[in-house]
């Protein structure tokens, strides 16, 4: 089967791809969800901040965001999907 594999820089999607690749499957490209480029925002006071490295996401990691593009390129040889995280809320 061809996938798209989720990598998020570490090291248990790594371990995902090489255990699809185990199974016979063939990944064709990566994909990975980073946090916005935005070096500061201000607070509801007004004053500047510095954001986040890494968003406060219950289904993400995005620490190793910074990495994936190495991963993907230099490691992998694959193609790199990649879009930034939007902060929403869905009301239902």
């Amino acid at each position: 089967m061809q996938i798209v594999s989720l990598v998020s820089g570490g090291k248990d999607s790594i371990f995902s791809i090489m255990h699809c690749l185990a199974l016979g499957h063939h990944i064709v490209a990566l994909a990975n969800l980073f946090p916005p480029n935005n070096s500061s925002k201000e607070d509801p006071a007004g004053n500047e901040q510095e954001e986040e490295e890494e968003l406060d996401s219950w289904m993400f990691q995005s620490i190793g965001h910074d990495i994936v593009a190495v991963i993907a390129e230099e490691c992998i040889g694959l193609p790199l999907y990649r879009r930034p995280l939007v902060r929403k809320s869905i009301q239902v």
